[in-house]
Order: structure tokens, then sequence, then C-alpha cells
């Protein structure tokens, strides 16, 4: 079983696309659930409609057979008592107990009879509301116990709870599931740029294009790769429209730093409607998600004239909603993780963790003046002030990375506290 996570846009649904690609082609057994479409069920609705799915598998894969093997007839059993169940107007999980046993018994069955695996594929797990999210997946873990049958289950990062210890419900990483991380983020800036510029060529060379310097300038990706925060999808994304800006300048030979700006400006327009959608998973979150935004963008940019802020570990340990509230902003893109682990100048074993403000929410055709930014340029970061002839700090040595991040202001997590208050109520 594998737990396919990170923010939106950084390809897990293309990744398990392609790996359902190449199961399907080799004759495998697949069963592709979206979890959008029962965003509306529940935990114990939504399982009972994964498993009418499976039910349908084995009078499909046995048509042929003049006989009906046992797990058809099982399969028709199990499909009635979920049709009976899903008719009911309260359900308990109790009620499902034996629908998992009947299930569970019924794929042992047919991955047997036909010497096969079988892979279920549970895309955007994060539709179901996250209390409720290790009550679906332990069902599913419960019907694969013990059988030639695999979970592939994607969702955004932080709006994913897969496990709870007490009681032990869901699916618990490095023991019943493997974790794969799709989030490169700008906490390693080489390989974010590296990767990203490889995605880009493949797409030119798709184009006939050879020569990505025919295209953009080498700064005009560096900050491609800074506006994107190092997803795949709004890099390329921002990429097309900032040709489109670009085609528009007269004589304008390739694309430009400031054409990315237009473009990451136009986007942040884009992000902020996504909100609603993305905060499936905590109904009626979109303006709690949205006010905490303009909290850490007021206090960022327009009290430090700032493009960073750091968090510290205690506070973040002390204050856990707030931080899951500023970690609902990374997901949505509207925050970067830029260092992890940040030890402080002044304080013997504290530490704290370095966010950069997406670019949209302070960039246009110009950035604002007078402000302590980071750009990314020749693999570095490197910390300046907009509108200013000084030198900037070019962070390439480890001494002085930790350098331009202690220069970031310190964000407490209390002045989210409102909002989560709010929420609360």
């Amino acid at each position: 079983h594998y737990l396919v996570l990170g923010r939106r846009g950084v390809g897990k649904t293309a990744l398990l696309l392609e790996a359902k690609a190449q199961i399907e082609n080799s004759g495998g057994i697949v069963v592709w659930v979206n979890m959008q479409s029962l965003r509306e069920l529940g935990a114990l609705k939504a399982f009972l409609n994964i498993v009418q799915r499976i039910c349908e598998l084995p009078k499909t894969l046995h048509k042929y057979r003049a006989n009906a093997p046992q797990s058809v007839r099982l399969a028709s059993d199990i499909d009635g008592k979920v049709r009976a169940l899903l008719s009911q107007r309260l359900l308990r999980r109790r009620d499902c107990a034996q629908v998992v046993a009947d299930s569970q018994r019924m794929i042992h069955l047919l991955c047997t009879e036909r010497a096969a695996d079988i892979y279920i594929f549970v895309d955007d797990v994060h539709y179901i509301e996250m209390q409720s999210q290790p009550v679906l997946l332990d069902l599913l873990h419960g019907i694969t116990r013990d059988t030639s049958a695999w979970l592939k289950v994607a969702g955004i990062k932080n709006q994913c709870r897969v496990f709870t210890d007490n009681p032990p419900v869901g699916l618990q990483i490095g023991h019943d599931a493997a974790l794969i991380s799709l989030d490169i983020t700008l906490e390693e800036p080489k390989k974010a740029l590296n990767f990203l510029a490889h995605v880009l060529q493949a797409y030119l060379t798709t184009a006939g294009i050879a020569n990505r310097s025919g295209v953009l300038t080498n700064s005009a990706l560096e900050r491609l790769v800074l506006a994107s925060g190092g997803v795949p999808r709004d890099f390329l994304l921002l990429g097309a429209r900032s040709i489109q800006i670009a085609r528009q300048r007269t004589n304008a030979r390739t694309v430009g730093v400031q054409d990315v700006n237009e473009a990451a400006g136009d986007a942040g327009k884009q992000k902020r409607a996504e909100l609603e959608d993305d905060a499936a998973s905590s109904i009626g979150q979109a303006a709690l998600r949205l006010s905490a935004l303009e909290a850490v963008r007021a206090f960022a940019i327009d009290e430090h004239h700032c493009s960073f802020f750091r968090v510290n570990f205690r506070d973040k340990e002390n204050l856990q909603e707030e931080y899951r509230l500023l970690q609902s902003l990374m997901d949505l893109r509207m925050l970067h993780l830029v260092k992890s682990s940040l030890s402080e100048a002044h304080g013997a074993g504290e530490r704290s963790e370095v966010y950069m403000i997406d670019l949209s929410e302070f960039s246009g055709s110009r950035l604002k003046k007078h402000m302590s930014v980071i750009e990314l340029i020749n693999d570095n970061l490197v910390l300046r002030q907009t509108g200013e002839g000084g030198e900037p700090l070019v962070a390439d040595t480890g001494r002085k990375l930790v350098q331009l991040f202690r220069t970031g202001p310190l964000f407490s997590l209390d002045r989210l506290s409102a909002f989560v208050a709010r929420a609360l109520d």
C-alpha cells in the first residue's frame, strides 16, 4: 500500500494515472476512485460505494465463463447488502462489519481465481472530511488485508489525516503503508531548478524547440521556479502565461523577469479563487484561511517589509491548531517552505521554520519597493532590498544561508488564534 502526499499541483494524480496505465497495459486489474465525486457522502457511504465498484469486477472479469465462479456469487450477495445499508438513514460503522469481512473474502477469491493482483486507486482522499479519513482508510485496509489487493491513495498533505493512534485507526505510515512525498520545495533550490528545467525542456522538445534560451532568459527561469514554489503545475501555467504577456510587448524576443512577475500577480487571483475548493476537507473554512493569509501578509509585508518570516518550533507545538492553519496555506501554495529547521542566533536549542510568501502576494509588473526579498540566482538563494542599489547577500555557503534566513521576522502563531477560536465556535 502507498500514500502519495503533497501540495496541490505537484503531480499526485499524474503519478497515479501513470501507474494505472502501466498496470492496465500489462493486463492488471484496476479500480479507480475519485473521491471528489463521493465527497458529500461521508466516510461510511463512500466506503460502501467503493465496495460496490469492486463488486463489479468478478462479473466483468469472468463474463466469458460458462459457470460463474464463487467470487461472482459472493460479489452479488455483497452488493445486495451494500444497497440495503445505503438505503438506511442512520449508518454506523459496526453496520459495515459484515461487508468488510465478506469483501475481504471475495477479493481474496478473485485474486486467486485470476492469479493476479488488484490495484485500488483512491485519488483526492482529502475531499473526505479530515476527521473521518482514518475511518475510510481503515475500512479499505480491512477489505484488502491478507489478499493480493493494494491501495494507492493520494491527497493534499496537510489536509489528510491517515491514522489516529487512540484507538489505532487508518493506515500507519511505515507499518501499514509506505509514503511517497512529491514535494520538491525551495528548501532545495538547485534541485527544484534542475527538475523544473528538465520538465520544461521536455515540453519544448515536443514542440520542436531545442534551445530554451530562445524562449526565456535564465533569470526568467529562476524567477519562474521561485514564483511557483517548486510546484510543477504552477511552474508550467506561469510559464505559459509569461509567454503570453511577453508577446504583447513590442519587439520582445524572450520572456523576462517582469513578465514572470506579472504572470505571478495574475495567478494570485486564481489561487484565492481555489480556496473554497481546496478547503473541502474542512467545510466552511475558506474564509478562515483567507483571513489567516491576510494576517500573515500584513505582518510580513506591511509591517516588516519582508517577503519571508520565521515560526518558532516551540510556538508550533503549543499552538497546534494555529500551526495547522498555517500549513493549510502552504498546501494551497500561498506560502512556501524554504527552511525546515533553522537555529536561532540568541537562543540555545531554539529552532524555527522559515516560510516565504507567494510571489503573487507582492508582485505585479514590478516588485514592491523597499522590501527584503529572497530571489534565486545561479542556483543560490539571494537576499536583496528592492528599489535600492546595495549589495545583495548571496547565500552560496551554509553559513550565509543561515544568516539570510535569520533576518526574517519572527511570526507569532497567536496572531491566528482569533481565527481558530471563531472556527471552533
